[in-house]
């Protein structure tokens, strides 16, 4: 209640000035009933997948610079006492001129931007892309830098403290500029296409690159990716290192009202270059736009995950989970 709380009073005091141009309270109610099978057995559960409330502002100074910011929660429709009713998601403040935009504060970093293009099932259960690929991470404490896009080339680029979250306490306290996340991205209309690197975030170095294609209808799209512990969380923690190479396809296709979507990714893991384990993930999924505001979707996911238990020879994987679930949803977005 404490951070509905805060919400409001933002939201209150923004609205307050009469020098603000321009507010808005927007929110998400995404909720999804699942019958899911997890290895023979089953049951049934009520999914929030992300839904959210915020409140988003800007002011113009003056003709070259303007100033906004968001402050956005993460809420639990689905009853689940388990998790926070409110949780941080975008909070930053920042300010756009003709050469880009500066910000600080907490937002998805360049690099889970990027994974947007291939991620058709984003946030819903079992269905997003952090089921099967690591780097999808939102940011704290982080100076963010995104340019103006010039002959549809964009760069984008993040520093962090290089704090991570209570897994790694002991990689805490890192001095400021410990990680960064930088991705340039090209948009020619009907084709786009992203590199990103992240160096020490959340305590790992990545490598991605993605693209889509969009056509009569159809977006195909594709990623690939390459993730390790960085060297300063290994000689920090004495971590063994862990290499993930992995990719995810997508395809969807929209007519009129209607939205038929696929996607299918995997991820294998070697540990001293050997075999240690691998992912997967296929989903499909069909929705219907009612109108502006309000959908009724549909979508079937499998994920695995397979690893080497210490005694076997590489290779020779034992199976760790089979999940499958089954989804009925309903989106309002205000």
């Amino acid at each position: 209640m404490k951070r509905l709380s805060l919400l409001v009073m933002s939201a209150l005091a923004i609205n307050a000035s009469a020098e603000v141009a321009n507010m808005d309270v927007y929110g998400e109610i995404n909720v999804s009933l699942h019958a899911t099978d997890n290895r023979g057995e089953n049951d049934f559960s009520l999914q929030s997948n992300a839904s959210y409330i915020g409140v988003k502002a800007d002011k113009q100074l003056n003709s070259a610079i303007r100033v906004f910011s968001k402050i956005e929660y993460e809420i639990q429709t689905d009853g689940n006492t388990n998790q926070d009713a409110f949780r941080a998601r975008d909070i930053y403040v920042g300010v756009d001129t003709d050469y880009g935009n500066l910000l600080t504060g907490r937002k998805d970093s360049p690099m889970k931007t990027l994974g947007k293009k291939v991620d058709r099932f984003n946030d819903y259960y079992m269905g997003d892309i952090s089921a099967v690929v690591e780097g999808e991470q939102r940011q704290s404490d982080m100076v963010m830098y995104q340019s103006q896009r010039l002959g549809g080339f964009q760069l984008s680029t993040l520093f962090t403290s290089g704090e991570l979250d209570s897994s790694y306490e002991q990689l805490d306290n890192m001095d400021f500029g410990g990680g960064s996340s930088t991705v340039l991205d090209y948009d020619a209309g009907l084709v786009s296409i992203g590199l990103g690197v992240d160096d020490n975030i959340n305590a790992r170095d990545q490598y991605r690159a993605a693209m889509d294609i969009k056509f009569s209808g159809f977006t195909l799209a594709g990623m690939v990716q390459e993730s390790e512990f960085s060297e300063q969380a290994l000689s920090e923690s004495g971590m063994t290192q862990i290499l993930e190479q992995a990719f995810v396809v997508s395809a969807e296709y929209q007519r009129g009202k209607w939205t038929y979507a696929a996607q299918y990714g995997k991820s294998e893991w070697e540990q001293n270059s050997s075999a240690y384990g691998e992912r997967s993930q296929t989903v499909m999924g069909l929705e219907y736009q009612i109108d502006s505001q309000i959908k009724l979707f549909t979508y079937a996911a499998r994920n695995t995950v397979l690893e080497s238990p210490s005694s076997a020879k590489a290779n020779s994987f034992s199976e760790e989970d089979d999940k499958f679930t089954l989804a009925l949803g309903f989106e309002f977005d205000f």
